[in-house]
């Protein structure tokens, strides 16, 4: 039971992979020709291309989103700095008119 709850648990694509293989498994023990069990195994090939593929772009994407994260942090951090050197100017333009 705790096998079925496994694959129910994968995604689409990778239940799709598992029956692949096991659909080539099965034609393998049935003594299938050849020629279409390197069909079946060169077009399981073809979807796991795919998939490395998808696997880049979504890893591209993270990435991409670090490096805005990173660079809006960096503008927070710069804007916190500018925030109290204007804190500051102001306390030091408030006490020199104070003075006058």
């Amino acid at each position: 039971m705790a096998s079925i709850n496994k694959v129910e648990m994968l995604s689409e694509d990778k239940f799709q992979y598992f029956k692949d293989i096991c659909s080539i498994y099965k034609a393998i023990e049935n003594g299938e020709d050849t020629d279409e069990i390197k069909k079946k195994v060169t077009d399981l090939f073809g979807k796991f291309e795919e998939f490395r593929q998808k696997l880049k772009s979504v890893a591209a994407i993270d990435r991409k989103i670090d490096d805005l994260n990173a660079e809006l942090d960096s503008s927070n951090h710069m804007m916190k700095e500018r925030r109290k050197v204007l804190k500051e100017a102001l306390e030091v333009f408030r006490s020199f008119t104070t003075e006058l």
